[in-house]
């Protein structure tokens, strides 16, 4: 658990009486518990500048790099959408090759 959340696991947290686990302890992200102060609101947050700068190397790439951001640009608007097939069906193991098993 602290590798992958920086959270403590049940091991670490037995050593500590309950309620008094030291705030150093935790993950810095764990620890935010608001992020009103931090400058980001719902209206803030925009992405004009980086469509803006992808339309700009979208007209400076040639045609093969244009097909391929494109297709980039696709699989990010439409997620439903996608190039991949289903994983085939598993089909049953004959009886004849059970008994060699």
């Amino acid at each position: 658990m602290r590798t992958t959340h920086g959270l403590l696991c049940a091991c670490e947290l037995s050593r500590y009486v309950v309620g008094t686990i030291p705030l150093e302890t935790i993950h810095m992200f764990c620890r935010r518990l608001s992020f009103l102060g931090q400058g980001l609101s719902e209206f803030e947050v925009s992405i004009t500048e980086e469509m803006e700068t992808i339309s700009k190397r979208f007209e400076e790439l040639d045609v093969c790099d244009k097909v391929t951001l494109k297709s980039k640009l696709q699989e990010i608007a439409y997620p439903d959408l996608n190039s991949m097939c289903s994983p085939p069906k598993k089909r049953p193991i004959p009886n004849v090759l059970r008994r060699n098993q």
